[in-house]
């Protein structure tokens, strides 16, 4: 238990507040599930996913909640899984999009999985001048989202439950 004083403001507690209620409303929705034959696709065309990629790749796209987290440490294979697991969305009908805080991360994580990638800054520009429009059938993975602050975070979790849009949050513990 830590015993430490910890400060914040209250709008940034209420905000906090509403944010996790958000991530409550939309747990066991089962919205965005994959079809066996897509996860099948995926695991023929990416043979050398480890056992625990593979349950991983059937827990990200199992569909039970909207908000999915994907946790791993550095040079675990995220990238590699969320290639596969972009290969099971897409055979499905699903349209992947990746967002990253940084230009550079963005472009990793582009280059390693294949997904389109930009800064979460410009997502969020985009979505809320209409120049990008979340679906029902959207994906968003969102790297390094434990970098993510508070007010991005919330803007982009209303930004998918107002589109019944899933959002795959990945990073390390």
């Amino acid at each position: 238990v830590r015993e430490e004083p910890r400060f914040t403001t209250v709008e940034t507690l209420a905000l906090e507040e509403r944010l996790l209620q958000a991530v409550r409303e939309q747990k066991g929705t089962l919205a965005h599930r994959v079809s066996e034959t897509a996860r099948a696709a995926a695991l023929s065309a990416y043979p050398t996913l480890s056992p625990e990629q593979k349950l991983a790749l059937h827990q990200v796209t199992s569909g039970t909640d909207s908000i999915t987290c994907l946790f791993g440490m550095a040079g675990t294979g995220k990238s590699h899984l969320l290639a596969a697991a972009k290969r099971t969305w897409e055979v499905d009908g699903y349209q992947v999009l990746g967002a990253a805080l940084s230009g550079k991360a963005a472009q990793n994580l582009e280059a390693a999985s294949g997904i389109p990638c930009q800064t979460l800054h410009s997502l969020i520009a985009a979505l809320d001048t209409q120049e990008k429009k979340l679906e029902k059938d959207s994906v968003i993975v969102l790297d390094e989202a434990g970098m993510v602050g508070t007010r991005q975070m919330a803007v982009l979790v209303e930004a998918t439950r107002a589109a019944g849009a899933k959002l795959v949050l990945v990073g390390d513990w």
